[in-house]
């Protein structure tokens, strides 16, 4: 009963998460050519709720790319960045 209890707990934290990175598909839609293109191809093929589901999915992968090359082309300088903003160093 307690994992039932703890699947629910999990997924309550999860559902608003999801329907922001929704919402932020949907705007990026109207603006990123890419992504447009790819909506409409998926919205043809399997209709427009699992079409957003992929763009989400792949405005989430663009974002995670983007993050991890930045961590690993400059790691000094984003830990500069934290340590500066939290006060730390100059």
């Amino acid at each position: 009963m307690q994992g039932a209890n703890l699947q629910c707990s999990c997924f309550a934290f999860i559902r608003p998460l999801i329907h922001h990175v929704l919402q932020a598909a949907w705007r990026v839609i109207k603006y990123d050519d890419n992504l447009r293109d790819f909506y409409n191809r998926m919205k043809k093929k399997k209709g427009s709720s699992k079409a957003i589901t992929a763009t989400a999915r792949k405005l989430l992968k663009k974002i995670y790319y983007k993050l991890t090359d930045i961590q690993n082309d400059n790691p000094d300088v984003i830990a500069n960045q934290v340590y500066v903003s939290q006060g730390i160093a100059e």
